[in-house]
């Protein structure tokens, strides 16, 4: 049984726990299976946007492991009525805003194809649509490694992770407006540049 659900049955208290407490609880008594649940279930999703927002592999390779440090370091302060998964995702975003902010902009050459790059993209069994995806693909993240970081991250948060404008607001620190607006210009930009390739 866990502090919290103790603390409520003693107190009388209508406490639930979120629906990651258990694995939380774990992870802090140091259970070396839980920490291993933890990192297999979010490093794909770190790696993915970090890559998607670096262009570089081995960047985005670096990137998930000091994510998942700082989500490993600052669990006994998660709150865990709340679900985790929005609380890494929140470190993670911040984590690549801030690396990117700091460095010196890599993104000018297109996206790599290491075989770590190529885990991100989903593989397809007929080789012509392979290739026609492909292609399609690269042109796409050539495109996309030209927009402005903070534009590139807006589109990457709503497309890719599936985000609202109101919680893109609330991970990136700006107003709601002007993540739609960056994503509209995105959108444009990318329609631009994309109309006579595809």
């Amino acid at each position: 049984m866990s502090f919290d659900a103790l603390v409520s049955m003693v107190l009388g208290l209508d406490v639930k726990e979120g629906p990651d407490s258990d694995l939380v609880l774990r992870v802090l008594e140091s259970d070396p299976e839980a920490t291993a649940t933890l990192v297999r279930r979010f490093s794909g999703r770190i790696f993915g946007l970090a890559y998607r927002l670096t262009g570089n592999a081995a960047e985005a390779e670096d990137l998930c492991q000091e994510v998942l440090m700082r989500v490993l370091d600052g669990l006994p302060r998660f709150d865990r009525l709340r679900p985790l998964e929005p609380w890494v995702r929140r470190i993670a975003v911040r984590h690549v805003l801030n690396r990117l902010e700091r460095g010196p902009r890599r993104r000018e050459a297109p996206l790599e194809t290491t075989e770590a790059a190529l885990r991100v993209k989903d593989p397809r069994p007929d080789p012509a649509v392979a290739f026609e995806t492909t292609e399609r693909d690269r042109l796409l993240n050539e495109a996309l490694a030209r927009l402005p970081e903070r534009q590139r991250l807006a589109v990457a948060l709503k497309y890719q992770e599936d985000l609202t404008s109101e919680e893109i607001s609330e991970l990136m620190g700006v107003p709601r407006n002007t993540v739609k607006t960056w994503i509209l210009r995105a959108r444009e930009i990318l329609r631009k540049e994309l109309s006579g390739a595809l």
